[in-house]
């Protein structure tokens, strides 16, 4: 779900999380405050790595960070999902 399903700000056309959505979601709906999950896709690389290396979540170093979300994705299989 896009923090833009749950805004109240009608017929919006504005560049989604910039600020002048954040400036338009103050003014209609102070409440709507938007989740990790909706702001981590519109970061860019530096805004991520900092956002994992300071919230003390991940044991990499900024730059060790910056690198990994620079590197080629490559899909991992958990343990307890092989069968």
């Amino acid at each position: 779900m896009k923090l833009c399903d749950r805004c109240p700000v009608s017929g919006c056309c504005l560049d989604y999380l910039g600020k002048a959505c954040e400036s338009a979601r103050s003014k209609e709906g102070p409440e709507l405050v938007p989740t990790m999950a909706e702001v981590l896709p519109a970061l860019d690389y530096e805004e991520l790595a900092a956002v994992f290396c300071f919230s003390n979540s991940h044991p990499l170093s900024y730059e060790g960070m910056l690198n990994f979300l620079k590197s080629p994705f490559e899909r991992r299989t958990l343990e307890h999902e092989k069968s």
